[in-house]
């Protein structure tokens, strides 16, 4: 009987505060690949900790830099990785790496510098860094194509868009400069994500530059 291969996706909180527009990016994750499979470490504040809970059960204060998973092969997205995902990359007990960072434009290369150069290759069976190919993924995004290469799906043979703009009302429009999987002719950007940059990106942008502790409430 063939061994059950087992999958997870863990996001290494790099944000402070969690704003509302990554809160709703890691509640489309966890809905993407499953309660169950989703983990988040490096949530250091209680009452992030609080409404993390609220997503899934799998939440750690600790960074994965502390954590310890021998029978596991890590696989760290990474932009700068020199290789691409592939089908064969997923071992019998694979964890999928992603760094919870709000994307810049152009990239600052944060995932290089703040999590691939700071894990500990001997806390895991084996740690290998792979690319998504060109462009810059949301959080979410990242997670939803690892997983359909793991379910058998080629990279090459995912169709994305670069960058894609939201219509606001009949005279503005917000443009993201980011990368997304087009799923039955669309991008994947939830729904959820489309109305708050619709209805609330602005205000609490205007909030988080003026207030003193610059914390956004994710509730």
């Amino acid at each position: 009987m063939n061994k059950k291969r087992r999958f997870r996706v863990f996001v290494e909180n790099l944000e402070e505060p969690i704003s509302r527009w990554l809160y709703i990016e890691y509640k489309n994750l966890a809905r993407i690949v499953g309660k169950r499979n989703i983990f988040f470490t490096n949530i250091k504040d209680e009452y992030e900790y609080y409404y993390m809970k609220k997503i899934t059960e799998n939440i750690f204060k600790e960074s994965i830099s502390f954590l310890s998973f021998k029978n596991s092969r890590l696989i760290i997205l990474d932009p700068d990785a020199s290789k691409s995902l592939k089908i064969t990359d997923f071992d019998d007990d694979t964890i999928v790496l992603i760094g919870g960072i709000m994307g810049d434009f152009p990239p600052k290369h944060r995932t290089n510098i703040e999590l691939s150069n700071k894990i500990k290759r001997e806390n895991f069976k084996e740690v290998i860094y792979r690319n998504l190919g060109c462009g810059q993924f949301p959080i979410d995004m990242a997670g939803l194509i690892a997983l359909m290469v793991y379910k058998g799906t080629r990279l090459d043979n995912i169709d994305v868009m670069y960058g894609i703009e939201i219509s606001v009302n009949e005279k503005n429009t917000i443009y993201l400069p980011y990368t997304y999987p087009v799923i039955n002719g669309r991008p994947a950007i939830s729904e959820e994500e489309i109305g708050y940059l619709k209805n609330r990106v602005i205000e609490d942008e205007i909030n988080r530059i003026l207030s003193k502790d610059k914390k956004i409430k994710i509730c």
